[in-house]
């Protein structure tokens, strides 16, 4: 069985009011994604925890626990800290692919950890959007979309998503930024090069 190097997780949409220009609460989210959970929604010993936008194995990746930027656990009392003052006020819509149950139920924790961290539920709305139509929705400006599922999905060139898991870049083609939350490869310990890892990637990406 081959390893393969892609990423699942959970994209922000900065050009939103909840998101623009407010960092604090885009870390919060991320220090109170619960990765674990994420990853086991996933097909076993399909997904682990990650918190950067490139999967293990892949060249550059930062594996070592102790360097990555989130935990796999979340930690709530520090995203309190960093949420309070920052919650904004208004709907806050999150989206996954209805055909997908694994975006859904990433859907579903995304909106119990939005509560955890203070934002009432009355303005949380989960939105099913059909089939592919939901990285249509995520890839335009003016969607009504704050935060949405994406299940699984090679590494990308950095966009304007800023992942949570990792999920932070910038780019001018669409409002969103992906922010890591689990990698998939079978086990780290299949990868046998990166060069192997690089060249999985690169033919899902074609």
């Amino acid at each position: 069985m081959e390893p393969t190097a892609c990423l699942g997780g959970i994209a922000f949409n900065n050009e939103r009011p909840l998101l623009r220009g407010n960092v604090a609460l885009r870390r919060a989210i991320n220090w109170a994604l619960d990765r674990r959970a994420l990853a086991a929604e996933a097909p076993a010993y399909s997904a682990s925890p990650w918190t950067h936008l490139l999967p293990p194995c892949f060249p550059g990746s930062i594996t070592a626990k102790k360097l990555q930027p989130y935990a796999g656990a979340p930690n709530l009392s520090k995203a309190r800290l960093l949420a309070a003052g920052h919650l904004r006020s208004g709907k806050v819509n999150i989206g996954y692919r209805s055909s997908s149950a694994v975006a859904k139920a990433h859907a579903d924790v995304v909106h119990t950890e939005l509560i955890q961290l203070g934002i009432a539920p009355a303005r949380i709305a989960v939105k099913a959007v059909s089939g592919t139509d939901i990285h249509q929705a995520m890839g335009k400006h003016g969607t009504d979309l704050d935060l949405g599922s994406v299940s699984r999905g090679p590494p990308t060139t950095p966009t304007r998503w800023s992942s949570p898991s990792p999920w932070s870049a910038g780019s001018r083609r669409t409002p969103w930024s992906r922010r890591g939350t689990a990698a998939s490869s079978r086990e780290r310990s299949d990868c046998k090069t990166a060069h192997d890892c690089a060249r999985s990637a690169s033919s899902m990406s074609s």
